[in-house]
């Protein structure tokens, strides 16, 4: 049985692995730090577009929901077809589902369907007439008052905080992985030494290396985030 670094790129992620070893040789450094693999991963697909990879196919999500702040200052929300760089606050398989689902939220937060894209005639909403929507299409509703409620309904789509760090167990025992979210946006990964007693912030953004954000690393954030909080060192700045 050969060494087993889940660095290599001749080790796959997916599908199961047999590790055996004996205590105090790594095992669990190995196993965890196949998320920066993850994220090394989704910028290879990226970048060199490989013709056949099921890991990150965007096939059975082609529309999502996106948010834009007008010159008003209003949020708007609408649904349309995700194209190559962009990166939806969510997915969906058909367009109608994202309507669909849109329609729900406007109607159980009050949002205005004009600024959501969904109501498409004359100059105001067809809920405002019956006090669903609060006015914002008219003028009636500040944007301070109505991007409140937008903001509930984004929140389940997006990071805990915008600003943080989170430390992972790094490729050996004396170190630390260390992946960087700032301003709601994945910045990049870096490392530092566990022999450094005075590791503060200063140390941490140094460490960093510049990477692109996009749709499919976030996703990998969240999901690992969702699936180990409480296991990881979160660091907000």
């Amino acid at each position: 049985m050969g060494p087993f670094n889940v660095l290599a790129k001749e080790c796959p992620i997916f599908g199961p692995h047999l590790l055996e070893a004996s205590a105090g040789t790594g095992k669990t450094f190995a196993i965890e730090h196949a998320f920066v693999r993850l994220l090394l991963e989704s910028e290879e697909i990226k970048k060199n577009r490989p013709r056949f990879n099921r890991s990150q196919r965007r096939s059975a999500n082609n529309f999502g929901i996106f948010s834009y702040e007008d010159e008003k200052g209003y949020l708007h929300l609408h649904v349309k077809k995700i194209e190559e760089e962009d990166i939806p606050l969510t997915s969906f398989n058909f367009y109608l589902e994202g309507i669909d689902f849109l329609h729900q939220r406007a109607e159980r937060f009050s949002l205005c369907k004009k600024l959501c894209h969904l109501d498409f005639h004359g100059n105001t909403c067809f809920n405002s007439g019956f006090g669903i929507c609060k006015g914002a299409c008219e003028g009636k509703e500040l944007p301070e008052s109505y991007n409140i409620r937008v903001r509930e309904v984004i929140k389940p789509w997006l990071f805990h905080s915008p600003d943080f760090f989170i430390l992972e167990k790094g490729k050996h025992l004396r170190e630390l992985a260390v992946v960087k979210i700032s301003q709601g946006k994945y910045i990049g990964y870096g490392y530092v030494s566990t022999d450094d007693k005075n590791i503060d912030l200063e140390i941490l953004h140094d460490c960093i290396h510049t990477r692109q954000d996009n749709w499919d690393v976030r996703n990998i954030i969240k999901s690992y985030l969702k699936k180990n909080f409480r296991q990881l060192r979160i660091i907000e700045f």
